[in-house]
């Protein structure tokens, strides 16, 4: 079982596409059964059954993989007016995540990490800051870095909300 998530920036909790995908093998690297699920391909999360139904009772091999390419792109065909856009990029992640999937279980099927794809290296926090210049006049207020006045308590979460009083 593999999934993944595509969001315009990596710490986004909204995402373009989600998927997640499993397959059951048998004798010989036959699909018994399979689901590959995809979330931002429709209205709600949506499962790709043509597919499942071509790869089922088939050997999972480069051959009906590549057949299946078609099969996804029968079961997410978005139109030109999709709300949200970015159809053509969708549909492009559809084929990116189950790429990766199949790789990852050619992997499996043959013992070998080398092939699988890298996992996703860990990044260190990412830290800023803010140079600006000292206004020549210190009593003039205009280009003067001033913090608002509760600041310190809305980043350290103990600014009180009129939600938060009870009535």
């Amino acid at each position: 079982m593999e999934s993944f998530k595509q969001s315009r920036r990596r710490e986004d909790d909204i995402a373009i596409v989600t998927s997640c995908m499993w397959v059951r093998l048998g004798k010989n690297n036959t699909v018994e059964d399979a689901c590959f699920s995809f979330g931002g391909m429709a209205a709600t999360t949506a499962c790709a059954r043509s597919t499942v139904d071509y790869l089922r009772g088939r050997a999972w091999n480069e051959a009906t993989v590549k057949e299946a390419y078609a099969h996804l792109h029968k079961d997410f065909s978005l139109g030109p007016n999709t709300p949200g856009g970015m159809e053509a990029f969708r549909m492009t992640l559809v084929a990116s995540f189950f790429f990766k999937f199949s790789r990852n279980v050619n992997a499996n099927l043959l013992n070998d990490a080398a092939s699988a794809l890298p996992e996703q290296p860990e990044r260190p926090l990412s830290v800023g800051s803010q140079t600006y210049q000292t206004p020549a006049l210190r009593s003039v207020a205009v280009g003067k870095a001033t913090n608002h006045s509760n600041a310190y308590l809305h980043t350290t979460g103990e600014a009180k909300y009129t939600v938060n009083k009870s009535l």
